[in-house]
């Protein structure tokens, strides 16, 4: 029987290897993100991200159901997200440097009611527009990382229908993303200049939380709150009021508690780059759910396309329903006696239902 699932055991596979030994930013690679920080090329930017998650065992995809696409909206639109019904990432443009003001204007009046003075707060023009892009650069890459929650399916989060009805607590699931940001903002402090960003982006969210009104704002004493007790910072889920307007405590408190755990994962010394996040969040878990280590099956990779990896694989025979059925919760078929050809019409059944 052949099925296609997003995530090939070829594929963790090769992963592991990717993460274990990792792959570092490298000075022709951070010119040229340098480059598009300072000109403001979003898309290029993006896709250079893309590439560093790749190289450093996190699996983008190019190509199939969870090909990743980008959309890029006005740079003073604050809501970014991950669309996982449409694969996709929705992130704010960066910026020219005569919009930069506009732009810390916007995040002031709505996520500090207008107690950040980035007039105060930034040395000079030419940091405030580096900074702005390079928040751009960390925000695309959370809305990295919820995609790749939803490819791994690691959080409880639901995505389907790419609605966004969290089960896990919103802290956890946004926690979650952050890693990847912070992990990125860690990669590219190899370069000395992304170095000099990070530390004063670390500074500015410092900054932003302490101007955020006091009601809305969230004080972590413990690495724990954006780890194993995240839930305990109860997180409004609506963005929105009632009447459809935006709901500026929403935003506070998602802003507030947003700059606390990066605060915190960006001063723990041993949090790590893309390599290390990736095997110790993504892939390590992601295999003890799925118990690889002592499962004992037979694996066929039957074709490749394109030169990529076969992603239509084969697991064998009786025993597909066991190794497959806790990634995708066969109700149907649990507690019934097992019959091979019933069940395994009703596998296939599953299958093209899964697969759209």
């Amino acid at each position: 029987m052949k099925v296609s699932l997003p995530l090939a055991a070829i594929v963790i596979i090769l992963a592991v290897a990717a993460s274990l030994f990792g792959n570092g930013l490298g000075k022709p690679r951070a010119d040229e993100l340098w480059k598009h920080v300072e000109t403001g090329n979003t898309e290029k930017a993006f896709w250079l991200l893309t590439d560093l998650f790749r190289e450093n065992g996190i699996d983008v995809q190019t190509e199939g159901q969870w090909k990743l696409d980008l959309e890029v909206q006005d740079f003073k639109e604050l809501i970014n997200q991950y669309k996982n019904g449409q694969v996709k990432i929705r992130v704010s443009r960066m910026m020219k440097p005569e919009e930069t003001e506009a732009y810390w204007d916007n995040w002031s009046k709505v996520l500090a009611a207008g107690n950040f003075d980035h007039k105060a707060f930034f040395k000079d023009d030419r940091e405030r527009h580096l900074l702005a892009n390079y928040n751009v650069l960390i925000l695309s890459s959370h809305e990295l990382g919820h995609y790749v929650d939803a490819l791994y399916n690691m959080s409880d989060r639901d995505f389907q229908g790419g609605g966004l009805h969290d089960i896990d607590p919103l802290n956890c699931t946004e926690g979650y993303a952050d890693r990847f940001a912070v992990a990125t903002a860690n990669q590219l402090s190899a370069d000395p200049r992304f170095a000099g960003l990070r530390a004063r982006y670390l500074d500015l969210i410092k900054n932003f939380n302490s101007s955020i009104p006091s009601q809305n704002r969230y004080s972590f004493a413990s690495m724990d709150l954006a780890g194993s007790r995240c839930g305990e910072a109860d997180l409004m889920k609506n963005g929105l009021n009632d009447d459809g307007s935006v709901s500026e405590n929403y935003f506070r408190q998602y802003a507030s508690a947003y700059f606390e755990r990066h605060r915190l994962m960006l001063e723990d010394k041993g949090f790590g780059g893309l390599a290390k996040v990736a095997q110790r969040d993504l892939i390590a878990p992601y295999l003890k759910r799925m118990e690889y280590v002592d499962a004992k099956f037979n694996l066929t990779t039957i074709r490749q396309f394109g030169g990529t990896l076969a992603r239509d694989i084969s697991l064998g025979g009786d025993r597909l329903r066991e190794m497959i059925e806790f990634n995708l919760g066969l109700d149907d078929l649990v507690g019934e006696p097992y019959k091979p050809q019933e069940n395994k019409h009703k596998l296939r059944q599953h299958f093209v239902n899964f697969q759209g």
